[in-house]
């Protein structure tokens, strides 16, 4: 079996040793990740002994078993199971074209922890609590299993289960991603609850990777209210954070705000939300609220989407002062898959995985 410490790649790098051509792991590594090989028996360039002895040592490629798969017209819920019987939950969204995209195209949103521990209020995945940190396997895992579907993805979302940048493993694995799977940065986004050591890195190392933060309440006391772990990381550092990258990088950052009807959906609210955007000087134009609408699940009754009315008195002031924004387009919700949904578990909506 695979040391998940270590990863399948260097496990079989090591496993090599110097019995094989140096070329020989990366005939492996791409038949695994480009060809979505299901088995290492499956290798046609490389000997049918060393295929058998791969397979004897190492078992399957994926880390992760498929157990249900939950769909809509426009998304699909796969539900995992880790080695030790954890569960998480990854979304395929499907992007139909329209007058500014041309053609479709498709991205995952992949879990990178199980459970998670940053404890938000309105999150049903904040509600399971924290179980562990994903290895780098099995956050790549969830994207290899559609390769191994043929089903072309090009974007991934670190969005799913999970604070990212409290799992080291992250890292690891936007090293996957762009050595082994072959995407570029650009189509890599991170979404965060403003872990600061976490944006430097990007910043530092993955410049072009897309970073959202999940911001929700513009006020600190409310913020850590609802968003417990975020009293570890003030909005003002966090911002601090964020505004070094936009100017290191040019790049635009994006404000998740989900819309919680007379919680965070003010007068007050948004005026304060475009004080300290505009904070952020000549490239505050880089700054873009996502607005969201909040999924009412039977987790979080207590919680409720804003009116029709208080969404559109917000969007109204964002736009009077000049702050960039989008209603971000509503994926999953009639499946729990959508935004703070995610709580993986086996619903009487989920069927037995066959294939795609």
């Amino acid at each position: 079996m695979v040391d998940t410490n270590e990863g399948k790649i260097k496990q079989i790098e090591n496993f090599l040793d110097s019995r094989y051509p140096s070329f020989t792991i990366k005939q492996i590594t791409n038949a695994i990740y480009k060809q979505g090989v299901k088995s290492y028996t499956d290798i046609s360039t490389i000997k049918k002994e060393l295929r058998e002895e791969l397979k004897d040592k190492f078992g399957n490629v994926l880390s992760l078993k498929p157990i249900a798969v939950t769909k809509e017209k426009q998304a699909q819920k796969i539900l995992f199971e880790t080695t030790d019987k954890h569960r998480i939950e990854s979304v395929r969204m499907v992007y139909k074209p329209n007058e500014e995209r041309k053609v479709e195209h498709q991205a995952l949103c992949v879990s990178t922890q199980s459970g998670c521990a940053m404890g938000c209020k309105f999150c049903a995945t904040g509600a399971t609590g924290f179980r562990r940190n994903l290895t780098a396997d099995e956050i790549v895992d969830q994207f290899l299993y559609f390769i191994q579907e043929n089903i072309n993805l090009d974007t991934v979302f670190f969005s799913g289960m999970g604070e990212p940048l409290n799992n080291p493993n992250f890292f690891k694995s936007l090293d996957m991603f762009i050595n082994y799977i072959g995407l570029s940065q650009r189509k890599l986004s991170v979404s965060t609850c403003g872990i600061t050591s976490g944006i430097r890195n990007i910043t530092k190392k993955y410049p072009q990777v897309n970073i959202t933060l999940s911001l929700h309440f513009p006020f600190q006391r409310q913020r850590e209210s609802l968003m417990p772990a975020t009293k570890k990381y003030p909005l003002p550092e966090v911002l601090t954070a964020l505004r070094e990258h936009v100017y290191k990088t040019n790049k635009k950052v994006f404000l998740a705000y989900v819309m919680l009807s007379k919680v965070n959906d003010t007068e007050e609210h948004a005026k304060e939300l475009c004080r300290i955007i505009n904070r952020s000087g000549r490239k505050n134009y880089l700054f873009h609220v996502n607005l969201i609408k909040f999924h009412e699940g039977s987790t979080l009754s207590s919680f409720k989407h804003s009116t029709k009315e208080d969404f559109n008195k917000f969007c109204k002031i964002l736009e009077s002062k000049h702050i960039n924004y989008t209603i971000r387009q509503n994926f999953g919700s009639d499946i729990e898959a959508a935004c703070g949904q995610l709580y993986a578990r086996y619903t009487s909506k989920s069927s037995n995985l066959t294939r795609f």
